[in-house]
Formats: structure tokens, sequence, C-alpha cells
């Protein structure tokens, strides 16, 4: 018997999450990130990317920063912070809530 293939994804640290890509519908913030969480902090304005990781409940659970310049490495913890603070409705995939990821930039400058 031949064995079939499936549109399921394993679960594992490296393919548990779905890309935006596969999805029938992205994971969706409830609301806005709280950029209040960098108030006093220089940030350079150049771009900061980061991959951000939200389970089937709408939680983020991880969020690795993929861009960043040498300038703003003393803020990227708190860059982090904000999105793990931030809640999503879960991405949809084949009519069931499914565990995804998304890459969001962000451009923020410091007030002089």
């Amino acid at each position: 018997m031949a064995a079939r293939a499936t549109e399921r994804v394993v679960p594992s640290p490296l393919n548990r999450f779905y890309p935006r890509e596969m999805l029938d519908r992205p994971a969706l913030p409830r609301s806005d990130v709280d950029s209040d969480m960098l108030e006093g902090l220089e940030l350079s304005g150049l771009p900061i990317r980061v991959r951000v990781y939200i389970d089937e409940l709408g939680r983020v659970v991880d969020a690795k920063i993929s861009i960043a310049s040498e300038l703003d490495a003393r803020t990227l913890d708190a860059v982090r912070s904000m999105f793990l603070a931030t809640r999503y409705i879960a991405a949809r995939h084949d009519g069931r809530d499914v565990a995804s990821y998304q890459d969001v930039q962000i451009e923020i400058s410091s007030s002089p």
C-alpha cells in the first residue's frame, strides 16, 4: 500500500507553523502593537524585521529579529517584547485554527 501524501503539518519546532502563503486566512492582530513600550528608547529609524510566531490560540509564542541595524541593538529586546505582548486571532487552514508565522517590518525613529 502506497503512503498517502497529506497537507497536515507535523508538529515540530521547525515546521509546526504555517507560512502565510499556505493559509486560508492569516493571523490577524486583535489590536495594534503597543509602541508605547518603546518610549524613551533611541531608535535609528532603519527597518527592523521580526518573524512573529503565533500559535493556534492566537498567542505570540516567539518573535525573532531577522533584520536590524547595529544602531538598534540595545532596543531589540523591547521590540521583541512589544510583539510578544500582542494577541492575535489565529490563522485558518482547511477550516481550522492553526499555528502560523508572519514577517513584520517596522521603521520607528526616536523623536529629537
